[in-house]
């Protein structure tokens, strides 16, 4: 479609908003290009810039006249490098794309944060314009509980044979993200947007000292730990928030009795191939596949560990202020038993909070777990741990003990909030 046609099938009001962001994104992108030339002329680089940016201008030139003259003098000029000079120019394109990729995504979750503060992020496939559509079509709570039970998202994460950026690289990007947002959030506010280009400025420096290129190629086991990378950074959040919005949709649309009577069943479930398939890779092996379980199986549980911390602050009831169920009480002193007297000194702060009491042991059966994880990751002999959960239906049990108690006693907003997660 040309120009003219996209203009008028837009509203004038999209209209507006896509040449506020047009604008917003060519001040950014100037920012940043700035903030990148102030950097490679600190570091020495600044000829390097300089030629990138005259290479740039001529091969605009190039696509937009094709004159044989203007090609001539651009091989001439890459011709006339020394090896060295061309990789730092080849540096200066890679980061320049880099950062202006970080730019426009950063603009792009500005605008999805800020449709969903507005609550106007309905759009088609969104959870709320379908579910909009099962209740035009009659579906009542027990169909769309049905419907929900059958409900499953499954990624699989998967190694890629070309996969050449090192992780030190992704997480000086992510760096740089999060600095944007941080200069995108600081507005007008002179002192708050100083303060926030210094810190973009230095994470660009710190990726231009950092070296793309690994040391050694990936193994197995560095694909294993690359394919887990993103489930602490964003991924474990996110599955939490994706079901709160649902929750949240279901709400809106069928309202709160209706939401009250649904149950939201875990329905996204992670597949890997990183470890385990067997495509011919000879460095696959029944080992291999075994570690990659076990890598797994440490990331979640150091997942569990971190939000049981993040409810040990929460959970704060005192023996002589709140009520606890009989399940629960047993359950604390089924623990205590079990565990024995090596816990005395975890215990003791916590003997007039039942709540955490019982948190801090669960803490220390997921660590006893961390810990037998390792032993196996590095091959060294194991025996059996009672102190350890052995499934992870136990661990759930404890959970949901914690949850009954919580609802049976005056409390379920509490039980709602991130014990739910």
């Amino acid at each position: 479609m040309m120009r003219e046609e996209v203009d008028k099938a837009l509203s004038s009001e999209t209209l507006s908003e896509w040449h506020e962001h047009e604008r917003e994104l060519r001040r950014s992108i100037r920012v940043m290009t700035a903030v990148l030339t102030r950097v490679l002329a600190s570091q020495g680089a600044g000829w390097a810039s300089e030629q990138a940016e005259l290479l740039q201008r001529s091969f605009t030139a190039l696509k937009r006249d094709g004159s044989p003259s203007r090609l001539r003098k651009i091989r001439e000029l890459i011709d006339g490098m020394a090896p060295q000079e061309i990789s730092q120019v080849i540096r200066v394109f890679n980061h320049y794309f880099s950062l202006l990729n970080i730019v426009e995504e950063s603009l792009s979750v500005q605008k999805r944060r800020l449709a969903a503060e507005h609550f106007i992020d309905f759009g088609p496939g969104s959870f709320h314009e379908t579910l909009v559509q099962l209740k035009a079509q009659g579906v009542g709570s027990e169909e769309l509980q049905l419907l929900l039970d059958r409900l499953l998202y499954q990624p699989v994460m998967t190694a890629h044979p070309t996969e050449a950026k090192r992780r030190t690289v992704k997480g000086a990007l992510r760096n740089i993200f999060l600095s944007q947002e941080r200069l995108s959030l600081a507005g007008n506010r002179t002192g708050a947007r100083k303060e926030a280009l210094t810190h973009l400025q230095r994470q660009v420096q710190l990726l231009w000292k950092t070296d793309e290129v690994r040391a050694q190629s990936m193994g197995v086991g560095d694909e294993i730990d690359t394919g887990l990378y993103y489930f602490p950074l964003s991924l474990f959040d996110a599955i939490t928030r994706t079901y709160r919005h649902l929750e949240q949709s279901i709400s809106e649309v069928f309202g709160p009795h209706v939401a009250h009577e649904i149950a939201v069943p875990s329905f996204i479930q992670f597949g890997s191939w990183i470890g385990g398939d067997r495509d011919g890779n000879p460095n696959v092996t029944a080992a291999t596949t075994a570690m990659a379980v076990i890598r797994q199986s440490r990331t979640i549980i150091q997942e569990y560990v971190r939000r049981i911390d993040a409810l040990h602050e929460l959970l704060s009831h005192s023996l002589d202020l709140a009520q606890f169920s009989v399940e629960f009480e047993a359950s604390l002193q089924e623990d205590r038993r079990r565990l024995g007297s090596g816990i005395g000194t975890l215990e003791t702060p916590f003997l007039q909070e039942p709540y955490r009491h019982k948190l801090i042991l669960i803490r220390y059966r997921l660590n006893r777990l961390l810990s037998r994880l390792e032993e196996i990751d590095s091959g060294a002999p194991t025996s059996h741990d009672s102190g350890a959960y052995a499934s992870a239906d136990e661990f759930q049990k404890d959970l949901s003990i914690i949850e009954r108690s919580l609802r049976e006693n005056g409390d379920p907003e509490i039980a709602d909030e991130s014990l739910k997660d």
